[in-house]
């Protein structure tokens, strides 16, 4: 197999499985694992791929795997949770705040409950720009990049760089799993790396969830539990032993837990 052909399967597999690890393209291509880290370094520059510890992962802007829901799937997904959430998360912010607004629709639910505050809301969300195109006592300050169909969500290097620059007191993002050993984990690199970004200026990172989440692992850790300041999540349902012996965990390690309804 030539070098071209064995980056060409690398690339297939990687679209059906949108994840690879080095040992398996090493031992179904036959190749060492020090030519699979060169063709994935090659593959990462060409845009697409991201190297994680022991592989990559898929970097495609037009992901349809539905691990990575659509902005309307997700709008229609847990909405009486959402705003018991959002509802809590509102009365925390105050007027003069200088806040992050991440690109989740749990983060999204929050607007309709902040109009009457005089803010900045730094983001790069699109939707968020829109609901508040018309009211003057929020300023917006959108990060520039790259727009990832369906999420109506600027990523990417300028993204992520831009956002570096801005100082926020309160940074409010969302995700799609939660555990005590993993942190807080996510799908989309892009998505993971925007917050990762807006995270190194601010002085309270508060996590909103939905309790669909709880002691589950996604694909990329964002943070560990104990970076989060607040986490915020709805006691629609009674949680099992292993959820509540998870929650304790990270209230004992200096998070605050909120349960609301």
């Amino acid at each position: 197999m030539t070098q071209e052909e064995r980056r060409s399967a690398i690339k297939k597999i990687l679209n059906r499985n949108k994840k690879v690890e080095i040992k398996d393209l090493s031992r179904d291509l036959n190749v060492s694992e020090m030519t699979i880290r060169r063709d994935l370094e090659y593959l990462e520059k060409k845009g697409i791929l991201k190297r994680i510890l022991k592989g990559a992962i898929s970097t495609s802007i037009n992901n349809t795997d539905p691990i990575d829901d659509s902005l309307t799937v997700r709008t229609h997904q847990s909405i009486n949770e959402k705003k018991a959430i959002a509802k809590y998360a509102s009365t925390l912010i105050e007027d003069d705040d200088i806040i992050f607004l991440d690109a989740s629709t749990t983060v999204y639910a929050l607007c309709p409950y902040i109009t009457d505050k005089k803010i900045t809301i730094v983001t790069n969300c699109i939707s968020i720009c829109n609901y508040f195109n018309n009211i003057k006592n929020v300023n917006i300050i959108l990060a520039g990049g790259i727009l990832r169909c369906g999420t109506l969500s600027l990523i990417g290097t300028d993204t992520n760089n831009f956002l570096k620059q801005y100082n926020t007191n309160k940074l409010f993002i969302s995700g799609k799993a939660l555990s005590f050993r993993d942190g807080l984990t996510d799908v989309n690199a892009f998505e993971i790396e925007a917050k990762k970004a807006a995270m190194e200026n601010t002085s309270e990172i508060i996590l909103l969830l939905d309790n669909t989440k709880l002691n589950k692992t996604s694909l990329i850790k964002v943070c560990d539990s104990n970076d989060i300041s607040k986490i915020i999540i709805d006691g629609f349902r009674d949680f099992s032993q292993e959820e509540k012996k998870m929650l304790n965990l990270i209230k004992n390690n200096n998070t605050d837990v909120i349960v609301v309804r």
